[in-house]
């Protein structure tokens, strides 16, 4: 039997260090000399085998270094399994801020997570010479608990060693996990509390009506909607994860309740929560479901195609969690994007 883990590992460090670098040849194997800054966060998934029955699904988020994205890292910081901190082995300037990294990671996070402190661009030491006393550094991590790497990006060495390390580590001080939503949403819900009361100073009824969002769903898109127009698509990242988190626990909750996860009889049960007049069913089958609608429960209409495809992961994840991970989201109309009407596919890939 084959123990599954999920873990939210956070890439962090200062700027120009590598940490893209790093995540791009852990995942596809592949190198380039000219990656441009990370620009607030980014994030990528991959599954990684880490023992003979184990896998670990990482959702990897590459947080920039910049001074300037600094107010973004409580959010992003939040809810992490462990993490890469990264510094530079041939600028020792970015060695000596490693401490305030690491104890920022400390304040950020609810827990004493595990970490691996990696010194990356070892391939430079021919040509530059070793900047940073290696020594020291593996004297730092063994004080804080935890491991000290060396890497390089550009020739892969140790990358993935670093990666399968710090799975050992979260997986050592965890139980195996479901995603657990609650601490996820508790600001989320704060926001949304807010927003559904902040309205009710309007002196005129008329305007109030209009304002007032009808339900919790329509108060998240409000939500959803200010932190797209205030951070544009470096919101992206963030909205996708906390939707899909979303997606998982109402996807278990149905999983529990029916007791049957075929496609067709999940389906049926997701289009219940749907308005009939504003929701036509297209198909419906154990290997395929299409729906049709005129209307975003969120009222995401004339925002973008992104941030529609961003909120889509709870739809897509509550269908990969209730019926099978080869559950395949294929999103061909929506009104996000200016479209009269959404069309959406759900299909089993075997």
């Amino acid at each position: 039997m084959t123990d599954i883990w999920s873990f939210k590992v956070i890439l962090i460090g200062p700027a120009a260090v590598g940490k893209t670098s790093l995540l791009k040849r852990f995942i596809s194997n592949k190198f380039s000399e000219n990656l441009a800054a990370t620009l607030g966060v980014d994030y990528l998934n991959k599954e990684l085998k880490f023992s003979p029955n184990s896998i670990a699904r990482l959702t990897i988020w590459d947080i920039g270094g910049q001074e300037r994205f600094k107010f973004l890292r409580n959010t992003f910081y939040r809810g992490a399994n462990g993490a890469l901190i990264v510094f530079d082995l041939t600028r020792a300037k970015t060695y000596k801020g490693i401490k305030d990294w690491v104890y920022e990671m400390r304040q950020l996070t609810e827990e004493n997570i595990p970490f691996v402190l990696i010194g990356n661009k070892c391939d430079l030491f021919d040509d530059i010479g070793p900047v940073v006393d290696s020594e020291d550094a593996q004297r730092f991590a063994e004080s804080e608990g935890n491991i000290y790497i060396e890497t390089s990006a550009k020739t892969g060495e140790n990358v993935e060693d670093a990666f399968i390390k710090l799975t050992h580590r979260m997986a050592n001080r965890e139980e195996i996990i479901t995603p657990n939503v609650e601490e996820a949403f508790k600001a989320i819900d704060y926001e949304i509390e807010k927003l559904t009361e902040a309205p009710k100073i309007l002196i005129d009824e008329k305007e109030e009506k209009e304002i007032l969002p009808k339900n919790a769903i329509e108060a998240q898109g409000l939500l959803i909607k200010a932190f797209y127009e205030k951070f544009g698509n470096e919101a992206l990242p963030i909205i996708k994860e906390v939707c899909k988190k979303q997606g998982r626990s109402l996807g278990l909750k149905i999983k529990k309740k029916l007791n049957d996860n075929r496609l067709s009889i999940v389906a049926k049960a997701f289009t219940k929560s749907y308005d009939p007049n504003d929701v036509k069913v297209i198909s419906i089958s154990d290997k395929k479901f299409q729906v049709q609608g005129t209307k975003c429960p969120f009222g995401l209409e004339n925002t973008s195609r992104e941030l529609c495809e961003a909120v889509m992961e709870i739809d897509h994840e509550y269908f990969r969690t209730a019926v099978s991970d080869k559950i395949e989201l294929k999103i061909i109309n929506n009104v996000a994007a200016g479209d009269s009407y959404c069309d959406t596919i759900y299909e089993l890939k075997e």
